[in-house]
């Protein structure tokens, strides 16, 4: 299979590294660093799970394709999912499969207005992965993958890459579901430093935790959005816990002085909270603190 990652940092590399181990057609575009680092030596794709692998696969700074790919897996920041779906556009065919791999609620949306609904999907991941320095992944915990039933078929493809898959048919319920963990642990791994596990270790932090994933709840019942399960903040400290050592992507880019995805998870329950009517302190105090932190580094910068 020819598959295409469209911003190839730790989740692209490490998907996409796994894909190309399994004998797939990968190539990567990301920023420049690290594309320059994977091109000179391959991708190290160091995994405390499965062991390190170098991997060779094709790697470049910007879009080009020798022929339109089966796959797409886009791994943009939510900020950037309008811009690389419309870059997208001549260079896909009617079949091309595109999945989002990436936080927040609405990305499928954006992309499949630029790309057409009918090939754009919306996918739920859980990994603890990281970039320690150019060309090097490093996977630390979990790696799965939840697809659309309609996307079924695709399950084989990442198992027998080494990617747990499996498929639901309430794929936004799921993305709300991830977005439960990613409104209340995210932006608080971002200011506090601490990992996941910590975060849910910390007696503190889970009083955080819990009132964020209320307002969340809240916000998606009043939507008709319809989560799995029932007890949401028990599930939140379980997958805090399974993520163990992992960092939040949002501490991540923060210590990268790259711009971070804070509308797309907190902002956005602030946003429709105002809307519905449907106080949400808990996620505006984190939106707020993270707003400021963030502006205090970029200008030490």
């Amino acid at each position: 299979m020819k598959i295409l990652v469209v911003g190839a940092g730790a989740v692209g590399s490490y998907y996409g590294g796994r894909l190309a181990l399994a004998g797939h057609d990968v190539t990567f575009v990301g920023r420049k660093r690290h594309i320059e680092a994977i091109q000179k030596h391959g991708l190290i794709l160091d995994s405390k799970l499965t062991g390190k692998h170098n991997v060779r696969v094709e790697a470049a700074e910007t879009l080009y394709v020798s022929k339109p790919p089966d796959l797409v897996i886009l791994c943009v920041k939510s900020f950037d999912t309008e811009e690389a779906a419309r870059s997208l556009r001549e260079l896909i065919a009617p079949q091309t499969v595109v999945l989002c791999l990436q936080n927040g609620i609405d990305n499928h949306e954006v992309a499949g207005r630029a790309l057409g609904s009918h090939r754009v999907w919306p996918t739920v991941i859980y990994v603890g992965v990281r970039i320690p320095e150019a060309g090097v992944v490093e996977h630390v915990t979990r790696g799965e993958i939840i697809l659309p039933v309609e996307l079924s078929a695709l399950i084989p493809t990442f198992e027998s890459a080494g990617i747990p898959a499996k498929t639901s048919d309430n794929i936004l319920g799921m993305i709300w579901s991830k977005l439960l963990l990613n409104a209340s642990c995210n932006a608080l791994g971002m200011m506090t430093g601490a990992s996941f596990g910590e975060l849910g270790a910390n007696p503190s932090s889970r009083t955080v935790i819990l009132g964020a994933v209320e307002e969340v709840v809240r916000i998606a019942n009043a939507k008709g959005i319809r989560i799995p399960g029932e007890d949401y903040s028990a599930q939140v400290l379980k997958t805090c816990e399974s993520l163990g050592p992992g960092l939040s992507s949002m501490l991540q880019d923060f210590r990268g002085k790259k711009r971070i995805e804070l509308d797309a998870l907190n902002g956005v329950i602030v946003r429709m909270g105002n809307e519905l009517g449907i106080p949400t302190p808990y996620n505006a105090t984190l939106y707020a603190i993270a707003t400021l932190l963030n502006g205090t580094a970029q200008r030490q910068t």
